[in-house]
């Protein structure tokens, strides 16, 4: 058994499907539970599938739509674009499901559109055996033929908003705010259709429905499920209780109703439109997630090869295969949960590879990788995990003598508002304890009555690896929980430092007392606080856990014990950073004294370092990720030097720039642009030489940049620039009309009312163009069209009757001078 996994009692699995035989035992990886299938009737197949495609000339496919798979005995997949499906379906009981990765495919409208057609299909295949009549009277009917032959109305209950209907259909939609016995009655109505938004405590409810004769639609994309961003609703961040770290296995209990009738959302979405052939019984079959499983171990025990299997599109190369294969395991075996007759498969098959050597290249071994994947990602921090056999490796070994704390007390502001009035990234508000959690051992937590809005996270390296193409560390090592008033007990296979988090709600300041015991004390030090005694206490202690912190009062910095025990003044290197990043604040035109929506909240940016990040050399998004070594560079030792933070740090003045940018002006020329802006403040700052003269092949940037501006094709573009190029202009700007013309520019993006910030590229142009005109009192339409940058007539019109002048000079050829 893996350790990191609860101890569970095994049997054997016997899935019925395919006309494949048992796979063979061998090696290493021997099966001990294997996967038995039988033949499914092949005229049932194409019975079935048939009610799908009927008057269609081919499936429709809706770009963008969530990836879902047939996993059970019952289910089949219908719409199937490369090799994750977009649509699937099962009987369950005495009902059926339909699984739509988009609400799309569920369009509800009278013509004979495909994707009409198709829903009209849907329903022709949900209701094909249910009641006549829904106990409703004459008027109504269970089956969706008879409606729309015989003059009557279908009956389908949502608690979604987003259905609607033609009104020319035969079809009521009846609403309800939730799942309960008395709206899933199905005498009363034949279909219901489900969202997300399934609570646990339905799920019975639904099960029993289906059970009963009921039928169900689910239109879910499970690719938004897992990615909670600046534009996701307050509502459902606080519900989830966390930024990053959702998982469809563990936070929408409608997974786990979908699981049980053998259909699985998973996280991620296909971009192919257009339509796809019929498929043929053999071809549905094949694309059946237990087959695909099979012929990864088969391939892996070299009793197949790549060219032996159909997957893909006609045409698809061995090494596409590998990659679709690769793609469809993981993917599927990741969103999985105990519902599922998979999971505890799953963790005994993963458990027969033992402890695996990293680094791991992902494609290399599709069928093991995608197992271990699966062990990596279901984990949790409830009590009585064991340590894993990983954990030493990374993030590192605590050491034996170090003494649990009892409890400690930790009190915590619980206020944690919306920050998106400043338009740029919102910050995560990570509450350092201080404390590390070691791994494999229990943590108690008590917390006061009446606090319900607060979790907790063990670990800072939440940066989720899965990914990439090779894993250097394990890519799933942190994860949080929400406390409940009370007694709490946690643990983690991996240890880390612990962090309270209040959610996202409009909650006022608060103050809490926590209390912890069992964890251990982590070096961390805190600006005004922690006194230069204290800290040569720290530091002579040791590394008692292998990470620890430095907080300044805006910047907080997590990296390796060893290099934060060797900083003799750790005051005067955060006064540093806290002083890059006040400059950061005033070119924003934010201040704590400012009032809203001016206003900087008090949460402090993070860094953390790390073995592995998910992306580029480091990368922003709260908390910042920088790797610990990358090449000949050790950052975890540059973060400290005081001489590197003024001359060398622009990786790290850049990064925290990104968490200034806001979005309404960041067009998608932009994004690694006006970051930038701040490190070209911070490069003066400290009289640095400016990196835009930086020269390659004989010329700098301004050169290759000017030469762009007299170009005089009227259908240059302004991406068609490299980035620093790009960035001339806006130094240019600059040195037209100083930094406070960028201030002035981010204070009217705060100060406009959220239904006025424009949405798309051209919207995003037209009115950065009209503020930055407005703001330098000049006509800077000529400018902008010299750089390729090109507004609408109406928004021309627009600054034409502002009646500005014309700059007096040629801004668009201002360079600056070597010093």
């Amino acid at each position: 058994m893996i350790p990191q996994f609860k101890k569970i009692m095994y049997s054997s699995i016997s899935l019925l499907f395919l006309a494949t035989a048992a796979i063979p035992a061998s090696g290493a990886a021997e099966v001990q539970s294997s996967i038995q299938t039988n033949v499914a009737p092949a005229d049932s197949i194409e019975k079935d599938y048939n009610f799908f495609i009927k008057d269609l000339n081919g499936i429709p496919i809706v770009s963008g739509s969530g990836g879902v798979a047939a996993i059970g005995e019952e289910a089949f997949p219908i719409i199937v674009p490369d090799a994750i499906s977009n649509m699937a379906a099962s009987r369950y009981g005495n009902g059926r499901i339909v699984l739509a990765g988009d609400q799309r495919y569920f369009s509800l409208q009278n013509n004979k559109e495909p994707l009409s057609l198709l829903s009209r299909n849907i329903l022709m295949w949900l209701t094909e055996e249910s009641v006549m009549n829904n106990g409703m009277g004459a008027k109504y009917t269970g089956r969706y033929e008879e409606a729309l032959t015989n003059k009557k109305t279908l009956r389908i209950v949502t608690t979604s908003e987003k259905l609607t209907v033609d009104p020319s259909l035969p079809i009521d939609v009846v609403k309800v705010d939730k799942w309960d016995r008395s709206t899933l009655n199905p005498n009363k109505y034949t279909v219901a259709l489900i969202d997300e938004s399934v609570k646990e405590n339905e799920v019975p409810i639904l099960k029993k429905y289906l059970n009963q004769g009921g039928n169900i639609i689910a239109t879910i994309n499970g690719g938004d499920l897992e990615g909670i961003t600046r534009n996701t609703p307050v509502e459902k961040r606080a519900q989830l209780g966390n930024w990053r770290g959702i998982r469809i296995s563990e936070h929408y209990p409608v997974q786990n109703l979908l699981n049980r009738t053998g259909l699985s959302l998973l996280n991620m979405k296909t971009n192919t439109s257009g339509t796809i052939n019929h498929m043929t019984a053999d071809t549905i079959k094949e694309n059946h997630f237990l087959n695909r499983l099979i012929q990864g171990k088969k391939i892996e025990d070299g009793v197949l090869g790549y060219e032996d299997i159909n997957l893909g599109p006609a045409g698809t190369d061995n090494e596409k295969k590998k990659s679709l294969l690769l793609s469809v395991l993981m993917e599927t075996l990741e969103t999985i949960t105990p519902d599922s007759p998979l999971y505890d498969w799953a963790v005994k098959e993963a458990a027969t590879y033992g402890k695996v050597q990293f680094p791991i290249k992902k494609a290399e071994m599709p069928y093991r990788n995608s197992l271990l994947n699966f062990q990596f990602t279901h984990f949790t921090i409830d009590a009585g995990n064991e340590k894993s056999p990983y954990a030493d490796e990374f993030p590192g070994k605590v050491s034996e003598t170090a003494q649990p704390v009892q409890n400690k007390k930790i009190s915590i502001n619980l206020g944690n508002p919306d920050l998106m009035y400043t338009r740029a990234l919102p910050s995560k508000n990570w509450i350092s304890t201080g404390l590390y959690a070691p791994p494999g051992k229990d943590i108690t937590i008590i917390v006061p009555k009446g606090v319900e809005n607060v979790s907790v996270q063990i670990g800072s390296h939440d940066d989720e690896l899965n990914g990439l193409s090779e894993w250097k560390r394990v890519p799933n090592i942190v994860h949080f929980k929400k406390l409940t008033p009370g007694t709490n007990v946690i643990s983690s296979p991996y240890g880390g430092l612990i962090y309270f988090i209040p959610m996202m709600t409009k909650t006022p300041d608060q103050q809490a007392d926590f209390s912890i015991s069992g964890a251990i004390e982590a070096p961390y030090y805190e600006i005004g606080k922690t006194t230069e005694q204290e800290w040569q206490k720290i530091m002579a202690s040791g590394a008692t856990a292998p990470f620890g912190e430095i907080k300044g009062e805006k910047l907080i910095i997590t990296l390796p014990s060893e290099y934060l025990l060797e900083l003799e003044d750790p005051r005067r290197i955060m006064s540093l950073w806290d002083d890059i990043i006040t400059d950061y604040d005033r070119l924003a035109g934010l201040d704590t004294q400012k009032e809203m929506p001016h206003k900087r909240y008090p949460i402090p940016f993070r860094i953390v370092l790390d073995k592995q990040i998910k992306g580029g050399l480091m990368h922003a998004g709260n908390p910042i990720m920088v790797p610990i070594e990358y090449g000949s560079t050790n950052y975890a030792a540059s973060i400290l030097n005081e001489a590197y933070i003024k001359n060398n740090a622009w990786g790290f003045w850049h990064e925290i720039g990104h968490e200034y940018q806001q979005a309404p002006w960041t067009w998608g020329d932009l994004g690694e642009v006006t970051v930038n802006l701040f490190s070209l403040l911070t490069q003066e700052k400290f009289n640095n030489p400016s990196r835009l003269l930086d020269a390659t092949n004989g010329k700098d940037s301004y050169d290759r940049a000017l030469e762009f501006v007299m170009d005089t094709n009227p259908k240059k573009l302004y991406k068609q620039l490299g980035d620093f190029e790009r960035l001339v202009m806006f130094q240019q700007l600059r040195m037209v009309y100083g930094w406070d013309f960028y201030t002035s520019i981010f204070t009217t993006y705060r100060e406009m009312p959220d239904d006025q910030l424009p949405a798309t590229n051209q919207q995003m142009i037209d009115t950065f163009v009209t503020i930055s005109s407005k703001i330098a009192g000049e006509n800077l339409v000529e400018y902008f069209s010299k750089w390729g940058i090109y507004c609408s007539e109406d928004t021309l019109s627009l600054i034409e009757s502002l009646h500005l002048p014309k700059p007096k000079t040629e801004i668009w050829l201002v360079r600056e001078e070597k010093k």
